[in-house]
């Protein structure tokens, strides 16, 4: 049988996790939160045009910068390759970290010219960039003992029709 101390709160990514995770003493209705994803009445609010034809594509990716499991090196990465290779983009990196100044650093050294960092940002703002985004892209990487089982940020960009790419 499972074991839980007394928690402050649980979040729960989907209702039938909540419904279990009520099932388990000691925990109160009012402790138990269900981390729901909106799915929004207007259609995105993506650029005109053909990606990478007619306008830079628009990539999008959003996470803690210094938590290995976000995968920060490999955007970095990426980014350059696009750059190397005359590809027109935007890479939109939102998230706030203790390891901005070494991402900037590294991404100057490979020649990624299409990264914005933006920083940390309201949640309300967050999802109006990934509405606008033509892909998310948003790798993840096992790094125990903590991994990125299934990140809230790509339930959001799927339920806005964003095409997502993720690693596992």
């Amino acid at each position: 049988a499972m074991r839980l101390a007394s928690p402050d709160v649980v979040i729960c990514a989907s209702q039938a996790v909540q419904n279990a995770a009520l099932t388990y003493e000691p925990l109160a209705v009012t402790r138990v939160r269900y981390c729901s994803v909106e799915v929004p009445k207007e259609p995105s609010s993506r650029p005109v045009g053909e990606p990478g034809r007619d306008r830079p594509i628009r990539l999008i990716t959003v996470g803690r910068l210094g938590d290995p499991q976000k995968g920060w090196d490999t955007v970095v990465g990426a980014a350059a390759l696009l750059s190397q290779r005359g590809v027109p983009h935007v890479w939109e990196c939102i998230g706030g970290g203790n390891e901005a100044r070494e991402l900037h650093e590294l991404g100057e050294r490979l020649g990624a010219t299409g990264l914005r960092w933006r920083g940390a940002l309201p949640h309300h703002e967050t999802l109006a960039a990934i509405a606008s985004g033509d892909v998310m892209v948003q790798p993840s990487v096992q790094a125990p003992p903590r991994t990125d089982g299934l990140p809230v940020v790509i339930l959001e960009a799927c339920a806005r029709g964003i095409p997502v790419i993720t690693t596992a």
